[in-house]
Order: C-alpha cells, then sequence, then structure tokens
C-alpha cells in the first residue's frame, strides 16, 4: 500500500533537488526523508533517485512515478477543497476560469441570471489558456472561458468536453489619428515599418495570426512593446506610438482608437467554453445551466454582427495541446 508521505517525498525531491533540501522543504529530519523514499522503491522495486555531488535526480522510474504522484496528491488537494467548500456553503461551488476580454463581456449578466451568491457559489480565476487548460486537466477548475488561433486542432480527452461560443475575426488597431485610420480596408503592407505591440509569448493566437499574415505580406514586424495588458495596449496605440491586433469585441472605447480588417486575412480567434465530462452530480445541473446562459450571452454579443460566423455546435475533446491565444 502506498504511503501518501512517500509520494510528497519524491514530488520534494524533484522540485528541491537533494534530500537535504527536501528535508527542509517538509519539515521532516533528512532521516524521514530517506526512508519514505526507500519505502517507495522497495515497494516499487525500482531505483527512483540517483544522487551524486551536485545534487539528486530522478531516473526515467522516478519520472514516471513523480508524475503519477503529482497527479494523487493534486486530486487530494481537490477533493479536500471540495469537502471545505460543501461544509462552508452548504453547497456545491464552481471554480471557472476565464479570460479578461471574455469575462468582462459575457460573465456579469451571465452570473446574474446564474443566481451567483444565492443558488450557486462561483469562485473565478482570470489567467491565460495554457494555464487554465492545465487547471481543468490536473481537476482545480471545473470550467473555463478559453480562446485560440480558430483552425487549430484538438487532442481527444474524455475527461473535458468543449463547446465554440464565437469566432471573430483579428483586426488592425490604429490610433485615432493614425494615417491609415481613415481606410476602411487597410493593406498590411502598408504597416511594414510600422512599430507593434506584440504578445510576450509565440504561441498567442494575436501573435500567430500577426505573424504569418505579415510572412504573407513580406515584412517581419518591429516590436515596440510586448504586454498581454489591454490597457497599456490602448494607450501606446491611441497615443499613436504603435499599432497592434485584435478583435473587435475587445477594444476598449474609451481609447481612441480604431479597429480595421485588412486585405489579407488575419485568422479569427475562437472562444469556447471548455468543462469537465462527468462532473459530480451536485455540479452538473449548474454547469449545463451555465452554459445555457453563455450561449445566450453569445447570441447578442456584437462580434455576431461582425460576420463572425458565431457558431454554436457540440465539440468532444480537450484543448491539452491547443495554442492559446
Amino acid at each position: 500500500m502506498f504511503d501518501l508521505r512517500q509520494l510528497a517525498v519524491l514530488d520534494a525531491i524533484a522540485r528541491t533537488g537533494s534530500l537535504a533540501a527536501a528535508a527542509r522543504d517538509l519539515h521532516y529530519g533528512q532521516p524521514t526523508i530517506s526512508h519514505h523514499l526507500r519505502a517507495l522503491e522497495r515497494h516499487l522495486d525500482s531505483e527512483l533517485v540517483v544522487s551524486s555531488a551536485t545534487g539528486t535526480t530522478l531516473t526515467a522510474a522516478g519520472e514516471l512515478m513523480l508524475e503519477h504522484a503529482r497527479a494523487v496528491l493534486t486530486r487530494l488537494r481537490v477533493a479536500a477543497r471540495d469537502v471545505a467548500e460543501l461544509g462552508q456553503s452548504g453547497g456545491p461551488v464552481l471554480r471557472m476560469g476565464t479570460f479578461e476580454s471574455a469575462g468582462a463581456r459575457l460573465l456579469p449578466q451571465v452570473l446574474a441570471k446564474l443566481g451567483t451568491g444565492r443558488t450557486v457559489q462561483v469562485e473565478l480565476v482570470e489567467g491565460e489558456p495554457l494555464g487554465l487548460q492545465e487547471q481543468l486537466l490536473d481537476g482545480s477548475l471545473h470550467c473555463a472561458l478559453l480562446y485560440d488561433l480558430d483552425g487549430d486542432t484538438s487532442v481527444t480527452d474524455a475527461a473535458l468536453r468543449q463547446r465554440t461560443l464565437e469566432r471573430e475575426p483579428f483586426r488592425i488597431m490604429l490610433g485615432a489619428d493614425h494615417p491609415l485610420a481613415e481606410r476602411e480596408v487597410i493593406d498590411l503592407a502598408d504597416l511594414a515599418e510600422a512599430d507593434w505591440i506584440r504578445s510576450r509569448s509565440v504561441l498567442e493566437a494575436s501573435e500567430r495570426a500577426l505573424l504569418t499574415a505579415a510572412g504573407a505580406a513580406g515584412f517581419v514586424p518591429n516590436t515596440l512593446l510586448q504586454s498581454e495588458d489591454y490597457s497599456l495596449v490602448h494607450a501606446f496605440v491611441a497615443a499613436g506610438v504603435g499599432v497592434g491586433l485584435i478583435v473587435e469585441s475587445a477594444v476598449d472605447t474609451r481609447y481612441r482608437v480604431v479597429a480595421r480588417p485588412t486585405v489579407q486575412d488575419l485568422g479569427m480567434r475562437r472562444v469556447r467554453f471548455v468543462a469537465t465530462a462527468t462532473p459530480e452530480p451536485g455540479r452538473a445541473a449548474a454547469l449545463a445551466r451555465l452554459e445555457e446562459l453563455l450561449i445566450e450571452a453569445a447570441e447578442v454579443n456584437p462580434a455576431a454582427s461582425m460576420g463572425s460566423m458565431t457558431t454554436f455546435v457540440d465539440e468532444r475533446g480537450s484543448i491539452a495541446n491547443t495554442s492559446p491565444s
């Protein structure tokens, strides 16, 4: 029988790089660390770590066991939190991930209709798609709004289900006083010498869309700033010192900016609702109602009137290997 302390010890050794550091991390004595490690190795009949003058590293068997150990420890932490939440609120809690622009546009009205705080307890976690999807897969989140570049492929995973809520074309965001702002449609080649405000991540959908379209137009974008902060991006564009890529529904009308289509195809941002495929009975009804309300909210989204091909088609599978946008 496995002892959870053995799994925690293996995790600590992997994180800290030595038995001594693992002992300090877990507030154990080093002999206790060694005891639990050796017991785990005997149980598995495999050597899990190798020590040298430079520290302790995991063997191939140790790495494999670590993956399972961390999954077990994560699930136990989630289970403990679920039980505590049930005791505190008297009912299940939905932990939902979201990103800034869709969260601000869709969720306030949706959560108000859902009865948040009265019939359903919802905890929101803001983040980027890659981090949120990892939390979905390890059970830390029950559902999330995620975005990616339309056309990205998904890897089937029975643990998650997903539904496309919106598809919206990327646009060029310019300051209202930019020389090209008066044009209805812009040739991207005319911005070959412009300074661009870009994402910090090459996995971002907007960044990949920009690089693809710019490459087709024959140039590599100059970088003025790399940021995911929408307020900062808008401020720089409004001041006329840079241009960027955006979807129209994410344009902040408090700033003097415009969003224009291009001669070139910039691609589309896809927004999806992703949830646990087999939720606990106490959460299933709330998740189904949340999905229904999100679909209703997406139907009246301004993006739907922009030729964005907003769709409401069920899709099975996970986004574990989907690049974020």
